[in-house]
């Protein structure tokens, strides 16, 4: 009895190990994932507002040397973590509130940059008129 419990255990083991071969993991990990997707998004915005296809290819060719991944990779990885739906969702609410945060710092740094630029125009304008 002992011998078909051990067998049976060894049967489901290597049934197991077969059943969840690497391919059933994606190639980049979750953090990885989710921080080139959320690049791929900003370059997407870059992409439509400047139309500029030579930089966003330059760029994304930066971005897969940086991450070290393929485009198969991402496919790969962004089927696989969108069959987990609950989590895809999680995921993409929190990219989108990191991409918020990250537009309003740049609209503020922005904002800053153009009242600097304002505040020394007008000092050179005052100079001249010395």
């Amino acid at each position: 009895m002992i011998r078909l419990i051990v067998w049976s255990f060894t049967i489901i083991t290597v049934l197991t190990a077969i059943g969840c071969s690497e391919s059933d993991f994606p190639p980049m990990d979750e953090q990885t994932y989710m921080q080139v997707r959320k690049e791929l998004e900003l370059l997407h915005a870059l992409h439509s507002y400047t139309a500029d296809t030579l930089m966003t290819a330059s760029i994304l060719d930066s971005l897969r040397a940086f991450y070290s991944f393929s485009d198969e990779d991402f496919l790969i990885s962004y089927r696989y973590y969108e069959r987990q739906i609950d989590n895809e969702i999680i995921r993409f609410e929190s990219m989108a509130n990191e991409l918020d945060q990250e537009h309003i710092r740049l609209h503020d740094f922005m904002t800053e940059q153009r009242r600097l630029a304002d505040e020394a125009n007008r000092l050179d304008s005052s100079e001249e008129q010395q």
